[in-house]
């Protein structure tokens, strides 16, 4: 689903945002989305990463693999792993398996964001309020 370019305007004025760097029309909110995770992950020092050519891995792998920087509270930092979804995007059955089994692995977290999710994206990966 591509939203349009007020559509878009209007979600970021929803979310406090005062612009849309880097926004061209016919992105997609997903696109929008992780330009703004990347962004806030790296505004925070921690690494991001994002499989460019996703056709070409291994299918429902997430979309994002975020290693954040330690903290008083998280001495030896955190690793999530987030997927990114439009406002009505649904889990592939491989996505659910990926989560599933990620999910039973000690000191991982992982994510499924839409982008109505920013404050508590804001609030997970920088553990403030937004």
């Amino acid at each position: 689903m591509s939203w349009t370019e007020a559509d878009l305007a209007a979600y970021y004025v929803r979310q406090g945002k005062p612009s849309m760097p880097g926004y061209t029309p016919g992105m997609s909110v997903e696109a929008a989305l992780l330009r703004d995770v990347r962004a806030l992950v790296r505004q925070i020092g921690g690494l991001f990463y994002h499989t460019y050519r996703s056709d070409r891995s291994e299918k429902g792998f997430p979309d994002c693999v975020i290693l954040l920087p330690p903290t008083a509270q998280q001495p030896h930092g955190r690793l999530l792993f987030a997927e990114l979804k439009s406002a009505t995007g649904k889990l592939t059955s491989e996505q659910a398996q990926w989560v599933s089994m990620l999910e039973t692995v000690p000191g991982i977290t992982v994510h499924i964001w839409k982008p109505a999710d920013w404050n508590s994206i804001v609030t997970t990966l920088t553990r403030k309020e937004p």
